[in-house]
Protein backbone atom coordinates (compact mmCIF):
# COMPACT_ATOMS: atom_id res chain seq x y z
CA UNK A 1 0.00 0.00 0.00
CA UNK A 2 1.54 3.26 -0.95
CA UNK A 3 2.13 5.93 2.04
CA UNK A 4 0.01 8.52 2.31
CA UNK A 5 2.40 11.05 0.74
CA UNK A 6 2.98 9.13 -2.18
CA UNK A 7 -1.00 9.47 -2.98
CA UNK A 8 -0.43 13.48 -1.95
CA UNK A 9 2.79 13.64 -4.54
CA UNK A 10 0.98 11.46 -7.44
CA UNK A 11 -2.29 13.78 -6.86
CA UNK A 12 -0.05 16.65 -6.91
CA UNK A 13 2.03 15.81 -9.92
CA UNK A 14 -0.90 15.26 -12.12
CA UNK A 15 -3.65 17.93 -11.08
CA UNK A 16 -0.47 20.37 -11.08
CA UNK A 17 -1.01 20.63 -14.74
CA UNK A 18 -4.17 18.51 -15.78
CA UNK A 19 -2.52 17.73 -18.89
CA UNK A 20 -1.74 14.37 -18.59
CA UNK A 21 -5.50 12.87 -19.24
CA UNK A 22 -6.72 15.05 -21.98
CA UNK A 23 -9.92 14.49 -24.16
CA UNK A 24 -8.60 12.32 -26.95
CA UNK A 25 -5.43 10.90 -24.88
CA UNK A 26 -5.70 7.14 -24.85
CA UNK A 27 -2.33 6.25 -23.63
CA UNK A 28 -1.94 8.55 -20.79
CA UNK A 29 1.32 8.29 -18.60
CA UNK A 30 1.52 6.28 -16.00
CA UNK A 31 0.51 8.24 -12.13
CA UNK A 32 3.38 9.59 -10.37
CA UNK A 33 4.72 10.42 -13.45
CA UNK A 34 8.00 8.59 -14.37
CA UNK A 35 11.01 9.17 -16.39
CA UNK A 36 10.45 12.16 -18.52
CA UNK A 37 6.53 12.99 -17.00
CA UNK A 38 7.79 16.59 -16.69
CA UNK A 39 9.08 16.98 -20.27
CA UNK A 40 5.94 14.67 -21.55
CA UNK A 41 3.50 17.53 -19.64
CA UNK A 42 5.44 20.68 -20.40
CA UNK A 43 4.96 19.29 -24.42
CA UNK A 44 1.85 18.59 -23.82
CA UNK A 45 0.90 22.09 -22.49
CA UNK A 46 2.88 23.44 -25.15
CA UNK A 47 0.50 22.09 -27.67
CA UNK A 48 -2.70 21.68 -26.30
CA UNK A 49 -2.51 25.59 -25.16
CA UNK A 50 -0.58 26.84 -28.03
CA UNK A 51 2.30 27.87 -25.81
CA UNK A 52 4.94 30.83 -27.51
CA UNK A 53 8.44 30.10 -26.72
CA UNK A 54 8.77 32.62 -23.84
CA UNK A 55 6.53 30.87 -22.17
CA UNK A 56 7.56 27.57 -22.36
CA UNK A 57 10.66 28.73 -20.77
CA UNK A 58 9.20 30.20 -18.16
CA UNK A 59 7.02 27.00 -17.47
CA UNK A 60 10.19 25.17 -17.93
CA UNK A 61 12.15 27.06 -14.79
CA UNK A 62 8.58 26.78 -12.78
CA UNK A 63 8.23 23.08 -13.23
CA UNK A 64 11.99 22.66 -12.48
CA UNK A 65 11.93 24.59 -8.98
CA UNK A 66 8.59 22.88 -8.14
CA UNK A 67 10.38 19.50 -8.56
CA UNK A 68 13.52 20.82 -6.59
CA UNK A 69 10.92 22.27 -3.81
CA UNK A 70 8.45 18.76 -3.82
CA UNK A 71 12.25 16.82 -3.28
CA UNK A 72 12.74 18.80 -0.46
CA UNK A 73 9.68 18.02 1.40
CA UNK A 74 10.11 14.22 0.52
CA UNK A 75 13.46 13.82 1.95
CA UNK A 76 12.50 16.27 4.98
CA UNK A 77 12.87 13.64 8.02
CA UNK A 78 11.69 15.90 10.46
CA UNK A 79 8.33 16.45 8.95
CA UNK A 80 5.55 14.58 9.39
CA UNK A 81 3.59 13.00 6.33
CA UNK A 82 0.54 15.62 7.49
CA UNK A 83 3.00 18.50 8.08
CA UNK A 84 4.80 17.31 4.13
CA UNK A 85 0.87 16.66 2.45
CA UNK A 86 0.12 20.72 3.52
CA UNK A 87 3.25 21.68 1.96
CA UNK A 88 2.66 19.89 -0.91
CA UNK A 89 -1.17 21.40 -1.16
CA UNK A 90 0.54 24.78 -0.70
CA UNK A 91 3.25 24.49 -3.21
CA UNK A 92 0.67 22.90 -5.71
CA UNK A 93 -1.13 26.10 -5.79
CA UNK A 94 1.82 28.30 -5.57
CA UNK A 95 2.94 26.42 -8.83
CA UNK A 96 -0.45 26.68 -10.25
CA UNK A 97 -0.60 30.43 -9.78
CA UNK A 98 2.96 30.90 -11.26
CA UNK A 99 1.97 29.18 -14.13
CA UNK A 100 -1.37 31.26 -14.51
CA UNK A 101 1.00 34.22 -14.25
CA UNK A 102 2.61 33.37 -17.37
CA UNK A 103 -0.98 31.91 -19.52
CA UNK A 104 -3.23 34.42 -21.22
CA UNK A 105 -6.63 34.93 -20.22
CA UNK A 106 -7.99 32.43 -22.94
CA UNK A 107 -5.08 30.13 -22.53
CA UNK A 108 -6.01 30.16 -18.59
CA UNK A 109 -9.44 29.21 -19.27
CA UNK A 110 -8.08 25.82 -21.30
CA UNK A 111 -6.01 25.07 -18.66
CA UNK A 112 -8.69 25.58 -15.69
CA UNK A 113 -10.97 23.12 -18.46
CA UNK A 114 -8.40 20.44 -18.76
CA UNK A 115 -7.23 20.29 -14.83
CA UNK A 116 -11.13 19.96 -14.27
CA UNK A 117 -11.73 17.31 -16.45
CA UNK A 118 -8.84 15.03 -15.70
CA UNK A 119 -9.81 15.80 -11.55
CA UNK A 120 -13.08 14.12 -12.96
CA UNK A 121 -11.38 11.15 -14.29
CA UNK A 122 -9.25 11.14 -11.45
CA UNK A 123 -12.31 11.01 -9.23
CA UNK A 124 -14.00 7.73 -11.43
CA UNK A 125 -11.39 5.57 -11.62
CA UNK A 126 -9.11 6.24 -8.46
CA UNK A 127 -8.12 3.35 -5.84
CA UNK A 128 -11.39 2.87 -2.98
CA UNK A 129 -10.89 4.18 0.14
CA UNK A 130 -11.31 0.61 1.64
CA UNK A 131 -14.92 0.82 1.97
CA UNK A 132 -16.26 -2.38 0.20
CA UNK A 133 -19.98 -1.44 1.38
CA UNK A 134 -19.29 0.70 -1.74
CA UNK A 135 -18.04 -2.07 -4.06
CA UNK A 136 -20.00 -4.07 -6.79
CA UNK A 137 -19.97 -7.51 -5.11
CA UNK A 138 -18.55 -10.71 -7.43
CA UNK A 139 -20.78 -12.79 -9.60
CA UNK A 140 -22.85 -15.43 -7.83
CA UNK A 141 -21.36 -19.07 -8.98
CA UNK A 142 -23.70 -20.33 -12.17
CA UNK A 143 -24.29 -23.31 -10.78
Amino acid sequence: MKSPFKLVLCLFVLGCTGICVAENNENPPPPGGGPGHGKMMLERMKTDLQLSDDQVAQIKTIMKDQHTELEKIKNDTVLTQDEKREQVHALMEQTKDKINAVLTPDQQAKWAAIREQHKKQWEEHKPSSGNSSQSTPPPAPSN
